[in-house]
């Protein structure tokens, strides 16, 4: 059960950073959103894994794990610069 939890988290920071990448640029890009947007209204049509895949997920890359671990990082350091404040 823990393994959906993690898988989960994964996946949806790898998605979310690429949204957030795609609108940044200009112009905007909605290709990653359009496709997490298609992959919701599937439902349970197909494997989560491949569902995942179409949505720009491929969870058999080490790719979302990096982008998961690198948001870890992130969140460590921007925390450390407010202990160090205090």
């Amino acid at each position: 059960y823990v393994y959906q939890y993690a898988t989960s988290l994964t996946a949806s920071t790898y998605i979310a950073n690429q949204i957030r990448a795609e609108a940044a640029m200009k112009p905007p890009v909605t290709k990653t959103r359009d496709a997490y947007l298609k992959m919701l209204s599937a439902g349970c049509s197909e494997y989560p894994i491949d569902l995942l895949k179409d949505a720009g997920a491929d969870m058999t890359t080490s790719a979302p794990f990096k982008a998961a671990m690198e948001e870890m990082a992130w969140c460590m350091d921007e925390a450390e610069k407010i202990l160090g404040r205090m």
